[in-house]
Order: structure tokens, then sequence, then C-alpha cells
């Protein structure tokens, strides 16, 4: 998996390119955590925390949380 390459510059262009993005779309951010390791889940936080407003973080977390 590309997330878990040593070189970070794959490790950085799968996190912006495609982690940042999931919860652009209701149907993604919807069902994400089935497909989203929770380890990988807890690395790309930082980036979802710049880019989602509380409301939205909090209803990913109880996704996980469920």
């Amino acid at each position: 998996m590309v997330f878990y390459q040593k070189t970070k510059d794959l490790w950085n262009a799968a996190g912006v390119g495609v982690y940042e993005h999931l919860g652009d779309q209701k149907e993604t951010l919807e069902t994400m955590h089935k497909w989203v390791k929770p380890d990988i889940y807890n690395k790309v936080m930082p980036l979802w925390a710049f880019r989602f407003d509380n409301a939205k973080l909090k209803h990913i977390d109880h996704l996980y949380d469920a």
C-alpha cells in the first residue's frame, strides 16, 4: 500500500491526493470507515482537521467508533 511506503514523497502524495479528499462526497464520507483501516484513519485525521468543520470530524469519529 502506498500509505506504508518509507519514501515521504509517496505517502505524502497519497495523503494529499487521495485521503485528504475522502470526505468531499457524501457517499464516500459515509462508507470510508469500511475500507480505510483505523490506523490509517488516525494518521490522516490531521489532514481532515484542516479541511472539515467540527461537525463533520465528529461524524467521521462516530463512524469509526460504531
